[in-house]
C-alpha cells in the first residue's frame, strides 16, 4: 500500500482510531494486521518473503539464546549462519528484476541486524513471535525504513502507549511535511527528470545537468519525505523512530554527508560490516579497503545492476581520497570559512553528478548522459532545452514557489505545530494552509492524470 493511495487515507484514520479504543494489551495484536495488510495490499503472495524471514531469524534467534546458555558456542555459529543464509539468500532471488519485492532489503537488514546482535550477545532473543513478527512488520517503516535496531523499536512496540498531545503536534506536521516533499516536490519535479532520462542521448548536456539537479531534490524529497511520513504515522501511535537525514545537502564532506544521508543504512554498515572487517583499527590501507567494500556492499543493496555499482564504487573512492587526504592534514581538512565553503560545493557538486549514475536505467545510459554533459553541453540551447523538458510558463513560478516553501519546512524544527506564541501560530497556520492546498491539488491532479506515485525506494 502507497502512502499517498486513498487506500492509505481511509486505512491509517480507521487503524489509529481503533488502536487507541481497544485495551493495551492487544493493541500489538491490530498493528500486526494492520502491518500484513498495508503490506500485502490484496496479495496473499507479497507476505510470503516477509512471514519467512520473520519466521527464520526468529527461530535461529530463539535457538542460539538456548545454545548460548549452554556454553555452546560453536552450535550457535551454525544457526547464526543458516539464518545469514536464508534471509540474504532470499534478498538475492527476489532482488531480480522478475522477482522484485518491496522493501525487502529494509526488512532484511533488520532481522539481520537482530540475529547478529542475538548471536554477540548484545540482545536477547524475543520469546514472543507477536511480537517481534511486529518488529519487522511494523507498517510505518516496512517498506523505505528506517532501519530500526532492536533495543530502539522492539521495547517501544511492547509498551502500552497513553495519548499525548505533544505526540499528535508533532506527528501531524511530520505527515504534513512529508506528504508535501513527496506530492508537491519530488513527483512535481519527477515528469522532469524522467523526460530527459528516458532519451539522455538526445536531452543535450544543458538538459541532463537541470535533469540531474531536479533529480538531486527529487530523490531526497521522496526518500526523506517517506521517513517522514512513517514517522509521523509512528509518533501518532507512539512510538518514536530514529531520524534518517539530517540536511545532507548542506555537508562540507563526502564523509559528513554520509553521516548525513540514510543514516540508518550508513550505521547499519559501520556496525556490521565495517567494524567487523576491521574497520581503521588495521592501517589505511586495511581502511580503504574496508570502505571500498562497505560502498560496494552498499551499491548491489540498492540494486543488482553495473549503475549502481559504479555509483557505489565512486563514493566509495571519494570517501577513501577524503579520509587520505583528511589524515595526512592532521585533522585541518574542513576548518576555516572559505574552505569549508568550498568543500560544501565540491561535495554538493559530486554527489550530484554520482546521482546520473544512479538514476540512469543501465551503464549505459549513464555514459551517454555524461558524454552531453561534455562534448554537447549547449547543443539544444536554453529554449529546446526547456521545451524537451516539458517545462511551461506556469512552472518559472511554481519552481521556484514549490522549492522556497520547502526550504522553509526543513528550517522548521519538528515541533513547529507546538504553537506558544501568536507568532508561532501566524508562522504555523500560514505554512500549515500553504502545504495543505499544495498537496491537495498536487494530488488531486495525479488522480486526474493517473499518474503513478510509488515512492522511489519502494523498489529496494
Amino acid at each position: 500500500m502507497n502512502f499517498t493511495s486513498l487506500e492509505f487515507v481511509i486505512f491509517f484514520p480507521l487503524v489509529l482510531l481503533a488502536y487507541w479504543l481497544m485495551p493495551g494489551r492487544g493493541r500489538w495484536i491490530l498493528l500486526l494486521g494492520a502491518s500484513y495488510l498495508f503490506y500485502m495490499d490484496g496479495s496473499l503472495l507479497l507476505g510470503a518473503p516477509l512471514l519467512f524471514t520473520t519466521g527464520v531469524s526468529y527461530a535461529a534467534a530463539i535457538r542460539m539464546g538456548q545454545i548460548q546458555n549452554g556454553k555452546r558456542k560453536g552450535s550457535a555459529k551454525i544457526w547464526m549462519f543458516s539464518a545469514l543464509a536464508c534471509c540474504l539468500g532470499s534478498l538475492f532471488l527476489l532482488k531480480r528484476e522478475r522477482f522484485l519485492v518491496a522493501g525487502i532489503s529494509f526488512y532484511t537488514f533488520q532481522t539481520l541486524a537482530y540475529v547478529l546482535d542475538v548471536y554477540y550477545g548484545r540482545i536477547s532473543a524475543e520469546p514472543h513471535f507477536g511480537y517481534y513478527a511486529l518488529f519487522v512488520s511494523f507498517f510505518p517503516q516496512l517498506v523505505a525504513g528506517p532501519i530500526e535496531r532492536t533495543e530502539n523499536l522492539l521495547p517501544q512496540l511492547k509498551k502500552i502507549h497513553v495519548w499525548n498531545r505533544d505526540n499528535l503536534a508533532d506527528g501531524c506536521w511530520l505527515l504534513l511535511r512529508g506528504f508535501y516533499k513527496k506530492l508537491a516536490v519530488a513527483d512535481y519535479l519527477a515528469a522532469f527528470v524522467d523526460a530527459v532520462y528516458a532519451a539522455p542521448e538526445k536531452s543535450g548536456g544543458l538538459g541532463v545537468v537541470m535533469a540531474t539537479l531536479f533529480f538531486a531534490v527529487q530523490i531526497y524529497c521522496d526518500f526523506s519525505g517517506y521517513t517522514d511520513i512513517a514517522r509521523g504515522a509512528a509518533l501518532l501511535l507512539g512510538v518514536r523512530l530514529m531520524e534518517n537525514f539530517q540536511n545532507p545537502y548542506g555537508a562540507h564532506n563526502i564523509r559528513e554527508f554520509w553521516q548525513r544521508w540514510h543514516i540508518s543504512l550508513t550505521k547499519w554498515f559501520t556496525d556490521y560490516v565495517y567494524i567487523p572487517l576491521g574497520g581503521s583499527r588495521r592501517g589505511e590501507l586495511t581502511r580503504c579497503r574496508n570502505i571500498c567494500i562497505v560502498f560496494l556492499l552498499s551499491g548491489l543493496w540498492h540494486g543488482l545492476s553495473w549503475n549502481y555499482v559504479a555509483w557505489g564504487m565512486l563514493h566509495g573512492f571519494c570517501f577513501v581520497l577524503y579520509i587520505l587526504y583528511a589524515s595526512h592534514k592532521a585533522g585541518s581538512c574542513g576548518e576555516g570559512g572559505v574552505r569549508r565553503i568550498t568543500s560544501g560545493i565540491a561535495t554538493l557538486l559530486f554527489v550530484c553528478f554520482s546521482w546520473i549514475f544512479f538514476r540512469a536505467e543501465s551503464i549505459g545510459a549513464a555514459g551517454q548522459a555524461i558524454g552531453q554533459i561534455f562534448f554537447h553541453f549547449t547543443d539544444q540551447g536554453i529554449l529546446r532545452t526547456l521545451q524537451w523538458m516539458q517545462l511551461q510558463r506556469t512552472d518559472l513560478f511554481r519552481l521556484p514557489l514549490a522549492l522556497f516553501c520547502l526550504r522553509l519546512a526543513e528550517q522548521a524544527p519538528d515541533t513547529v505545530f507546538r504553537v506558544r506564541t501568536v507568532k508561532e501560530t501566524a508562522k504555523a497556520a500560514f505554512l500549515g494552509f500553504y502545504m495543505v492546498n499544495a498537496i491537495t491539488l498536487s494530488w488531486l491532479i495525479q488522480m486526474a492524470a493517473d499518474r503513478g506515485n510509488t515512492f522511489l525506494y519502494f523498489r529496494f
